[in-house]
């Protein structure tokens, strides 16, 4: 019946370490830290991805996390944002409710706005 029991223990363990998800990512950021480029985790945000790798602080809004600054690299609002862009598209949704999907490809530019 002992034996029984540490066969037991070690499959769990086996079996628990085949089941955890190793995060090997493949992060870009150019030299003046004004672009970021990363591959999706599939079903989880872009956002929650971006905040794996890199130290992001955000603003609420009523529309969800608004991205201040990545690295501490702000962009000031007037002149500069930081924009969110899903496989090379300027995505229509915001970072925090953009589920990923297999093979997405997030990116994220610090933009200058543009003048009236």
């Amino acid at each position: 019946m002992e034996t029984v029991k540490k066969i037991s223990i070690i499959l769990c363990a086996v079996l628990l370490a085949a089941c955890t998800r190793q995060l090997d990512m493949d992060v870009q950021i150019n030299a003046s830290g004004e672009q970021v480029v990363y591959a999706a985790i599939s079903g989880e945000s872009a956002l929650s991805t971006l905040k794996r790798f890199a130290k992001v602080n955000t603003q609420t809004e009523d529309f969800g996390e608004f991205v201040i600054a990545i690295n501490d690299i702000e962009g000031n609002g007037d002149v500069r944002f930081w924009a969110f862009f899903v496989n090379g598209k300027k995505s229509r949704e915001g970072a925090s409710s953009y589920i990923a999907k297999p093979a997405d490809i997030f990116e994220w530019r610090l933009t200058k706005r543009k003048e009236d």
